[in-house]
């Protein structure tokens, strides 16, 4: 076999997996240190999908190198371990957001309503 061939279906699997899984995780990063300074929400939910896209991933990456080498039933052991690890943290992700979402909406729509004196919502006649 010469240097740089991979058999069909192995090697070649896990080394495209890595490549891709090493950029989604300097991407997820680097957005998610730039979008520590916003405040709004539409960042902060583009930064928590690009972390869950960098997580699933990784578990791509470790379901082909499982399959590539895998020896026996205890790699498959640990890769259930590893995907309820991720699973969890990517729901936890969720319900963090769509909780820090929800307040924000409601502290918005609560500060709307009472900046009125006029009881018309703060709004001079415009129809929304």
């Amino acid at each position: 076999m010469a240097v740089g061939t991979y058999p069909p279906g192995e090697i070649s699997d896990v080394v495209v997996n890595a490549v891709f899984a090493a950029v989604k995780c300097v991407s997820a990063i680097s957005q998610f240190v730039r979008a520590i300074a916003y405040k709004d929400p539409v960042t902060r939910g583009l930064r928590n999908i690009t972390l869950v896209t960098a997580l699933m991933s990784v578990l791509t990456l470790q379901v082909s190198i499982i399959a590539a080498f895998e020896a026996g039933d205890s790699l498959w052991e640990s890769i259930a371990s590893v995907g309820a690890v991720i699973s969890l943290i990517i729901i936890t992700t969720g319900i963090i957001s769509l909780t820090v979402n929800a307040l924000a909406l409601k502290n918005l729509y609560s500060s709307e309503n009472s900046g009125s004196s006029d009881g018309n919502g703060g709004h001079d006649g415009e129809k929304r």
